[in-house]
């Protein structure tokens, strides 16, 4: 098999695998992780201060940084606490989706005005520690 048949049938298999559930899912685990890691640079706190402030062990949050974790919300508010921030989620439609949407009928929602301008900015289920005012 020639070398690029090979560079094709790989990019071909790992786009397939790139819209599985588990691969989004992993995907999802390493922002959160990311984002609770710059949440920590931000405020100036090491693996062992969020232990503490947690209650668990430095082996914990490292297991946390690394995205070894099933983040739970209750899980992700307790972490949020203890860096003093809050945490955001917000969820769109897939790209597939939007573009079905859009040549149709888009569902008419009757949302307050600040929740309009709201609507503009969201992301794919992105979760976002933001240091709480």
């Amino acid at each position: 098999m020639s070398s690029d048949k090979t560079t094709e049938r790989f990019a071909q298999l790992f786009q397939r695998i790139e819209k599985t559930p588990s691969y989004r899912v992993e995907g999802l685990k390493v922002e959160v992780a990311e984002q609770i890691y710059l949440a920590m640079q931000r405020g100036g706190i090491n693996n062992a201060e969020l232990a503490r402030r947690l209650g668990k062990s430095r082996a914990y949050v490292t297991k946390v940084l690394s995205g070894n974790v099933n983040f739970t919300l209750e899980t992700l508010v307790t972490i949020g606490d203890a860096l003093n921030c809050e945490i955001a989620l917000g969820l769109k439609l897939k790209a597939s989706s939007v573009a079905a949407t859009t040549r149709k009928n888009p569902p008419k929602t009757k949302l307050p005005a600040s929740r309009k301008a709201k609507k503009k900015n969201r992301v794919a289920l992105a979760i976002v520690l933001a240091e709480a005012p």
